[in-house]
């Protein structure tokens, strides 16, 4: 797992093995949004907007 900070949230990977990886955004180690990419997930992060994240029907990773 990776798990980097940036702007006062942690984005970390989650999957994996024979699932896609996603990068989660965790405040307080709640999770906030999950995307295909670092980049979108680390832009999210700077701007605070979260809203183009996946749909919770559209990711599983356990």
């Amino acid at each position: 797992m990776i798990r980097r900070e940036v702007n006062g949230y942690i984005i970390e990977t989650r999957g994996g093995g024979s699932f896609v990886k996603r990068w989660v955004v965790l405040r307080d180690e709640k999770e906030i949004a999950v995307y295909f990419k670092y980049s979108e997930a680390k832009k999210a992060c700077e701007t605070n907007d979260f809203s183009k994240g996946l749909e919770e029907d559209f990711y599983f990773y356990y």
